[in-house]
Parts: C-alpha cells; structure tokens; sequence
C-alpha cells in the first residue's frame, strides 16, 4: 500500500515485519509447543520426550494440574528466544550458540506440583512375566474406550498372559478396585461387616493379594478375619469402571494391533488358531520330524523363543507326538497340550524300545478263570486287560524326559520292573472283582427273591447303577493304587445298602435321597467348571434341606472318568483336588450310612460336605 493504494496485490510478506513480537509468540505456539515441524529437530524431539513422559505421571495418578500446559512452555521458550519466527533463523541462532542445549528443557521444567514418587511406582511402565515383558500404556480419558491402563500382548504370548494373574502387578490400582467390589456385595451381606474402608485398610495391610485373583482373595480373607462366607459370583466385576479394567490390546509381530479387549479368556478362545501360524511355519522345518522310531533326534527344549520385529512375540513348544501308529516331533502353540502330548509320545518310543516285554506282558496278564468270570460282569475282559496294560504303561512309561540320556536312564532301569509292576497291578484289582462280583450276585439273588415288588426293583437297579459307575471295564486306569484299596470296602457297603434296603425300603430311600442331594452338587460343579464358570450354591439353609428329603434321584450320578476329564478344564490344581476329594467324600458318605461297621477313615457327614462344597466355590 502506497497513499493508500495497493501496489501488488496479494503478494505474501512475512509477518514478523510487521509484528516481531506477534510472529515470535505464534512460531513458538504453533510450531515449538506443538512439535507441528517439517524436519527432525534434536532439542524439540527431546523436549516433546520429556513433557509426554511427565504427562503420562498425570495418566497414571489420573490427576491434571501436576505438568505445565501449553501457555507455560511457551513462556519459557520465549524467555530463552530472541525475537525469531521461522525454523531457519532458529536453527541459524542455534549454530551461532554452538548448541542447542539452552533450548533444551529438564524435567522439572515440566512440573508444576511434584508428584508422590511411591505412588507413581505402583503404576509401572511394563509387567514382566517370565522372560516376556508386556508394555503398558495410562490414559486419563473417562468415558473413552481406552481409559485406564492399556497393556499390549503379542500374539503369541495371549496364553502366558491369561494364565497369570496380571491385575496383581498393578497394585495402584488394588484399593480403588477393592472399594469398589465390597461396594458391589448385596445388602444383606455388607451389614454384616465393617466399613468398606476398614475391611480394605485391613486387607492391604495383610497384603492378603498375591496368586489369586483379587475376588477369591477378599473371600479367602473375609471368611477368615469375619467368618463371613462370599461365593464368588456375589463379586460383581462388571460394574467396575473401564479404568480399573485392564484392556489388553493383542498385536501381530509387527507391531500392529489385531483385536482388544478386557477379557484376557475371550481374547485367548477366540485367537487360539491364529497364535504364532506365521512365525510357527517358518521354524517347522527345523524341528519337525516324522516316523520316528528311536532317540536319535539330540535334546528336545521345553520352549523354543520366536521372534518378530520387536523382539519376542511368544513360544512355539516342541513335542513328541503319537498319530496312526507313528511317532513324530511337532511344534505347539499351546504349552499344556504340548506337555500332554509329550506324555503319549514318550510312552509311545518306551513302547517300541520294550516292544518284545510287551509282548510277553500281554499274555501276563491275560485274565483267566474266577478273574474272567468277574470281569465279565462288568463288560469284556479284553477290555480290562488293555485298561490293565495302560495303567502299566502310565505308570512307568509317562515321563517329560526331553534328552536321550534321561530317557535311556529310565529305560535301564524300569524295564526290569515291567511284568513285576503288571502283577502288582493284578493283585490289586483282584480284590476289587471279587468283591464286585459278590454284590452282583447279591442283587441278582434279591431281584430274584422280590420280583413283582416294583418299588424294590427300582432300588435295587439304582444300586447296581452305583456298582457300574464306581467300577466301570477301565477302572484299574482311571483310580490310584491307594483307592483300588478302598473300593472292596465301598463294594461292600453297596451290597449292606441293598441287604438292608430290601428290609426296610423307606429308610434306605431316605438315606439315597441326602446322599443325591451331594451328587447332583458334584454334577453341577463338574458341568460348571467345564464350560469355565464357577457355580455358585445360591440356596439358602433352607432350601438345601428341603432338597436333601426331595423326590427323584437316582444314587451317585458321577462316573470318575467325568471328574477326570472336568480336571482339563481346571486352572487351579486346589480346585482340581478338593472335586476329588468331594468325589471320595461323598462315597464315604456312602458307607457312614448304609454300612457303618465297615467305618470310614474320617468322620464323614452333612456339615463336613457342606463345607467342602463352599470351598470348591471359593475357589476359583
């Protein structure tokens, strides 16, 4: 502009000269503060670096007003700028200084109130687990999906983190997350305890939180300081807020992320296939062998490390494995089938290497006789005896070995005690035939003696339900050499019960009936715990001895085979042994009532199972 008019119009002109100190103040908010910069700058990377890192204090403690904002960083970089406005007169000024080190900003630039050093340490930046360390990110953003403490997984690592109990390495956020599920219990059940605040003080001084999770350990603990028993579907975890739920993010060996959630088991079930195929696929070739007929393949590791571009992305877990009569090595993505898996083909090679004892063991243990006689009244003797060649087998053939030495050790050893262990093996469920025969026989005499009696006949098939159950053709493989003892004693009060029963039918019935009441609770608890939930005994006192006189059950309705099979499922193994231990309660229960000569090694009633169930409940 000339006099008024324009000389040039829309010609560009830089701002600084027509406000030095406007241009100076707008280059350092919109291009310094915000690191908005068309080329990589040493001191602003550095700077950017430490105020993200002093803002991510905030995100942990889920507090503002503890970094400096926008308007007091750009004060300080004005106080150390003269009036520049463009990255070439900055980066001109600094090579005139020598550096750039009066640019660069320390962390306590960054502060405005200072933090409580022990509290930011119970939020930490990774959790290690094993060798793997899973990186963990804090976002203070309520009402957004990603708010709270974000942790990525590799894909490959999804298992070894759902096996742990990741929430314990996160203890700033354990009394917030307490508070909230003792506010979650029903009414009836907080007004017979202290303050929230009291019972959570007490717990974390106890630091009562470790292997379980935090729901069992505050029953665990509740029942022992107030004797105030809480199953655990009365915790109520889904009314938690998103940020004391941790949200794992799962990501490929590139970094990028495939799929997040906060239900650590959902993220495991529904990637299971996709674990590590990649990664998996490239090392098979080097491991992987097939017809293996001997030990000639060196030492075979536990876990083999896989690798991606950011370093470790899981485990691939060789085996041996037994398939169509052929031994081969595989890789698994899953550790506990690769373990399982092992077992079998470790007993398979055992096999080959005593191929010419187990001939001979075969014709050893070939039933004859009184002993074919009795097994016959439980289903094919041919079938008994391959249950009797494979308790044999896992007995002494099942072991992890992964070297050659440990294997041809074992191998030097055992092979003499095969056909000795095998008629050990015999001698002990001779007594068990012998007195399943005498039961048979004695309800055949009885449904003979009694026929027409209709209510009787029913009582008396019921418990020879009870005999099929509890020694079914495979029974030498599924029990332990100590219960093959005790069942000649269970046979024994099976037979007492019918004696008896046939007598005096309506105090048997009564008697069946309380012992179906357990039953249908160990069925229930096996159902559950295979399809992965906890049941929970939401009756009342009240309603448990109205079921206990109830109408309609028929004795034990659980084989042991099921219970074995409920173990697979199991993540606890103190869970997995008190269903057992509930199994062979409820059996001595049995002989408490029907045949109480016969005595149990333990006092046995009601009370005691009652109790036992609310532990399997609380145990999770």
């Amino acid at each position: 502009m000339l006099f008024g008019l324009t000389i040039i119009e829309k010609r560009t002109i830089a701002y600084e000269k027509i406000d030095p100190e406007e241009a100076k103040s707008i280059f350092i908010r919109e291009a310094l503060v915000t690191g908005e910069v068309s080329r990589r700058i040493p001191f602003l990377e550095h700077n950017l670096s430490l105020w993200q890192k002093a803002l991510s204090v905030e995100d942990k403690l889920r507090k503002r007003g503890i970094v400096a904002d926008e308007e007091t960083i750009a004060r300080v970089y004005d106080q150390r700028l003269p009036a520049i406005s463009d990255i070439r007169s900055l980066l001109r000024l600094i090579k005139d200084r020598g550096s750039d080190d009066f640019l660069r900003f320390r962390e306590e630039d960054f502060i405005v109130r200072e933090p409580d050093e022990n509290e930011i340490s119970q939020y930490p930046d990774k959790i290690k687990i094993g060798e793997a360390a899973f990186p963990c990110h804090y976002h203070f953003a309520p009402g957004k999906n990603n708010d709270g403490v974000t942790m990525k997984i590799p894909l490959g690592l999804v298992s070894k983190a759902a096996t742990e109990n990741v929430e314990r390495f996160l203890p700033g956020l354990l009394r917030e997350k307490t508070l909230h599920l003792l506010k979650s219990l029903p009414k009836n059940i907080r007004q017979k305890l202290p303050g929230v605040s009291q019972i959570a003080d007490s717990f974390l001084e106890r630091n009562a939180y470790s292997e379980e999770s935090l729901p069992q350990a505050l029953s665990l603990f509740i029942q022992d300081k107030y004797q105030v028993t809480i199953q655990p579907a009365l915790w109520d975890q889904e009314k938690l807020p998103l940020h004391l739920k941790i949200l794992y993010s799962v990501i490929d060996e590139k970094g990028k992320e495939i799929k997040e959630s906060r239900n650590i088991n959902e993220l495991k079930q529904e990637l299971s296939a996709k674990i590590n195929l990649s990664a998996l696929d490239k090392i098979r070739p080097q491991w992987e062998k097939d017809g293996i007929t001997h030990w000639d393949f060196g030492n075979l590791p536990e876990k083999i490390p896989l690798t991606g571009r950011h370093g470790l992305i899981g485990y691939a877990y060789p085996a041996l494995q037994e398939t169509d009569n052929s031994i081969n090595i595989r890789l698994f993505s899953d550790q506990k089938e690769s373990e399982t898996c092992h077992l079998r083909g470790v007993a398979a090679l055992y096999d080959i290497y005593f191929a010419d004892k187990l001939k001979q063991l075969k014709k050893n243990i070939s039933l004859t006789g009184s002993l074919k006689t009795a097994a016959a009244k439980i289903g094919n003797p041919k079938l008994l005896e391959q249950s009797i060649l494979k308790k044999v087998k896992k007995d002494l053939f099942y072991l992890p070995w992964r070297n050659q030495s440990e294997f041809l050790d074992h191998a030097s050893v055992v092979g003499n005690k095969i056909l000795k262990h095998a008629q050990e093996v015999l001698s002990s469920i001779e007594p068990v035939l012998q007195a399943m025969e005498n039961t048979h026989s004695l309800l055949q005499k009885l449904n003979l003696k009694n026929t027409g009696n209709k209510p009787l006949s029913a009582f008396l098939a019921d418990t020879q339900t009870d005999l099929q159950k509890l020694v079914p053709i495979d029974f030498p493989e599924l029990y332990s050499q100590e219960r093959l003892q005790e069942l000649p004693r269970y046979l024994k009060a099976l037979s007492l019960r019918a004696e008896r029963g046939s007598l005096n039918l309506a105090a048997a019935r009564k008697k069946i009936e309380s012992v179906d009441f357990y039953s249908q609770q160990l069925q229930e608890i096996i159902v559950s715990t295979k399809k992965g939930v906890i049941p929970a005994q939401i009756l009342s006192n009240d309603d448990s001895l109205s079921l206990r006189g109830g109408e309609g059950c028929r004795g034990n309705l659980v084989l042991f085979s099921e219970l074995r099979d409920c173990f697979a499922h199991c993540i606890h193994s103190q869970r997995q042994s008190k269903i057992e231990e509930l199994f062979w309660m409820i059996e001595e229960y049995k002989v408490s009532l029907f045949a109480q000569e016969l005595k149990t090694p333990y006092p046995v009633s009601p009370k005691k199972l009652d109790q036992l169930i609310q532990e399997i409940e609380n145990t999770l």
